[in-house]
């Protein structure tokens, strides 16, 4: 008779409803190469962190230029996708406190204010002209 598997690992097929903070990131990275017809590119780059938190980065790249712009960089931990914590970006820099967003909707909320925001803007504005000179 032979001899019987033992899967001891948790129901993984439940609906998952949560848009992570990754793949928020990716949706906006790819629209900057359409939205550019491909002279900028956006990109997530992540790591981990010491194994308990998820670092992502994200970056607008210029390939004719050689240049990679970092926007932002959050990080949430392993086994939970939010908090999402700000560790750099437009809007860490002026604040003494690390800034966190609970949710999902906090999350689009401030991804939409920094994507959308006058400094951004201005580095999309730069690569361009000098893309375009």
């Amino acid at each position: 008779m032979p001899e019987q598997t033992l899967d001891f690992w948790p129901d993984l097929s439940g609906a998952r409803s949560t848009v992570t903070p990754l793949s928020l990131m990716k949706q906006q990275a790819a629209l900057l190469g359409t939205r550019t017809h491909n002279l900028l590119e956006g990109e997530v780059a992540s790591t981990a962190d010491q194994g308990r938190r998820l670092v992502h980065r994200f970056l607008i790249r210029a390939p004719t230029l050689n240049y990679t712009y970092e926007v932002f960089r959050v990080s949430h931990n392993v086994a939970a996708l939010y908090p999402v914590f700000v560790e750099s970006g437009p809007h860490s820099r002026l604040q003494t406190q690390q800034v966190h967003l609970d949710s999902e909707i906090e999350f689009m909320a401030w991804l939409k204010d920094v994507l959308g925001s006058d400094d951004t803007k201005r580095v999309l504005d730069s690569l361009l002209a000098q893309i375009e000179s």
